[in-house]
């Protein structure tokens, strides 16, 4: 066995979340096996390379690298996923014709936040070989005739994204500069969804129908989410995708998608228990982590007041 598949095989995910996700989690979901309710996982990739954040914690490491990258696109075509890009998943989860969904496939949608150098490099050859599509989400600030760096990472090109968009890959809207949407005035927002739009479509020549948050997704602030799903759907975007974890279901809001976190720290076990919607436990912690911070927040404003 070459020493990548072993390193692949026996790799650890550091924490309390894969012990939970692969001895409570995962057992408990099998047993209720065709009782789960109908769900597909959309993958969350970000750089695909050896460059590594050494010391991170598995939920915050951002890349994967390519051998295991190959090995998560292996392993997915070995298990049967059929890989569907975000229209169809909501079609098949959230359209009219949902109930008839379960039909004994699976299925997974493979997105890419940022637009790296490495997307087009190392994972497009990989998703190439196995036949598989993606969405990629673009910062267009980043991504330039020239090269941009973004991350201390390079991003790819427009003449990258354009021959990306003939190869069948599908472009979708990570704003403009990615700062934290909700830290700008709601006109810079607004900027922010339409301009970023406008410039990649006028680069492919393809609508832009989908949005990534940049960072987390603010769900704590009500009055904002409502604000800019309103925004959202006025710039024309269909749906938008966010970090928050978990399997898409019926009834999920199209402006909220969670998806699932991969990194290379994700062994053939763990990412598994992932597709099947192991993880998304997580999530439960994840938003009471964001709203003690808010309330934290607020009770510092008060009481500086």
């Amino acid at each position: 066995m070459p020493n990548h598949v072993k390193s692949f095989v026996t790799m650890n995910v550091s924490g309390a979340d894969r012990l939970l996700t692969l001895y409570l989690f995962r057992p408990i979901q099998r047993r209720l096996g065709a009782q789960r309710q109908f769900r597909i996982p959309i993958l969350m990739y970000h750089s695909v390379s050896g460059q590594t954040a050494k010391g991170s914690h598995s939920y915050y490491e951002l890349n994967t690298s390519t051998e295991v990258f190959d090995l998560h696109m292996s392993h997915l075509k070995q298990d049967g996923y059929r890989i569907i890009g975000l229209g169809e998943a909501l079609d098949r989860v959230c359209g009219s014709n949902s109930e008839n969904a379960v039909n004994g496939e699976k299925y997974v949608v493979l997105t890419f936040d940022d637009g790296f150098r490495n997307f087009h490099d190392h994972a497009y050859p990989i998703l190439k070989k196995y036949g598989f599509g993606a969405t990629v989400f673009l910062s267009t600030d980043y991504i330039e005739r020239n090269r941009g760096i973004f991350e201390g990472r390079e991003c790819m090109t427009w003449e990258e994204v354009r021959f990306l968009s003939d190869e069948g890959i599908v472009f979708g809207s990570h704003a403009v500069t990615h700062e934290p949407l909700i830290s700008l005035e709601m006109n810079t927002v607004k900027m922010e969804l339409m301009q970023s739009k406008e410039r990649i479509e006028s680069e492919t020549g393809k609508p832009v129908e989908y949005f990534s948050y940049p960072y987390r997704y603010p769900e704590h602030d009500k009055e904002f989410i409502r604000r800019i799903e309103s925004l959202l759907a006025l710039a024309g975007y269909r749906a938008a995708v966010s970090t928050r974890i978990g399997t898409v279901k019926k009834g999920d809001g199209v402006y909220s998608l969670k998806r699932i976190p991969i990194s290379t720290n994700d062994c053939s076990r763990m990412l598994a228990a992932k597709l099947e919607g192991a993880y998304d436990w997580l999530y439960r912690l994840q938003y009471l982590k964001k709203r003690s911070l808010f309330l934290y927040s607020l009770h510092g404003r008060r009481t500086s007041k």
